[in-house]
């Protein structure tokens, strides 16, 4: 098992998580792999102090993005890195909030190849509290466009996930997902279009549709600090996240399920008034923005300050 892996860890505003990330990374027991980390234009300086780390980890490819895009314009660059170069056979994204256990990567291309995965998922344990599951996997609802995680807060044990229906895992959460190159070949790059939130969903539906298998990896491990680059407590931000995650229920529906944008839109509407009966005003504003926006524009609706 010598497979080229090129593993792609994007920071934004949170130099101190990649730099750990990447440590745990660099003490992994597979040897062949390639690791990029790539700066997605962030304000507080973080290139400087990622430059200064990898001067002394001069095995690590450090890229950096004139303008933050996305989530998914971030990965591209390393994506880009990857094919440009044409020797891989895995591209792991990995989120710069996570630690990974020494063999988590072995883990995932035995897994992968085993089960004929092109898109591999790992098991998400809490960093704060790892014995518990912040993730298996997790499901989509396509009539309401609504996403849910597996397992969420159950003790983890090797006899709950053997037993669990694999058959229920719909996509592969975003912050560990391993591609190989027939993935690769399907999705060319991310989408994005997204910005933030459901780029895992699209790849996991374009892979469905291409016949491609996926699944989790049970015994690969990772920690996971759940969006430590965004989730903040500011109420700013959680607008922000929010704001995403509502508007591109529309968008993927719209690609994908268009025949269910009458209950997605119904979904949302019902959102809205339980958010006006807690006074949440900024979610509220959130949403009568994309009700309001048509269609054919909504890919074009920008976030603003709630």
């Amino acid at each position: 098992m010598n497979k080229k892996v090129y593993i792609i860890v994007l920071n934004y505003n949170n130099w101190q998580d990649t730099i750990k990330c990447c440590e745990s990374i660099l003490m992994n027991d597979y040897q062949n792999y390639t690791l990029i980390v790539v700066d997605n234009a962030s304000p507080d300086n973080s290139i400087k102090y990622l430059n200064k780390w990898c001067k002394t980890h001069k095995e690590v490819v450090l890229l950096s993005s004139d303008k933050n895009n996305g989530f998914s314009a971030g990965n591209n660059l390393g994506i880009k890195y990857a094919k440009q170069k044409g020797d891989f056979e895995y591209i792991w994204l990995l989120n710069n909030d996570t630690i990974i256990r020494k063999d988590t990567l072995s883990q995932m291309i035995t897994c992968a190849i085993n089960n004929d995965f092109s898109l591999c998922g790992s098991t998400l344990l809490f960093y704060d509290k790892p014995t518990a599951i912040q993730a298996f996997g997790a499901s989509f609802n396509p009539i309401f466009a609504i996403q849910k995680h597996l397992l969420v807060h159950q003790h983890f044990t090797k006899e709950l996930v053997n037993n669990f229906d694999k058959n229920k895992i719909d996509y592969i959460v975003g912050a560990s997902m391993l591609l190989d190159k027939r993935a690769i070949k399907v999705i060319d790059f991310m989408p994005e279009e997204y910005f933030i939130y459901f780029e895992e969903i699209d790849i996991a539906t374009k892979c469905k549709r291409a016949n491609l298998k996926y699944g989790v990896c049970q015994d690969a491990i990772v920690y996971h600090k759940e969006s430590a680059s965004i989730d903040k407590e500011d109420q700013k931000i959680s607008y922000f996240s929010d704001f995403f995650a509502m508007r591109n229920r529309v968008i993927f529906t719209k690609k994908y399920y268009p025949y269910f944008l009458p209950t997605v839109y119904l979904g949302l509407i019902l959102s809205m008034l339980l958010r006006l009966k807690r006074k949440d005003f900024g979610g509220v504003k959130n949403i009568f923005r994309v009700l309001k926006t048509p269609l054919k524009n909504i890919e074009n609706l920008e976030f603003k300050q709630c």
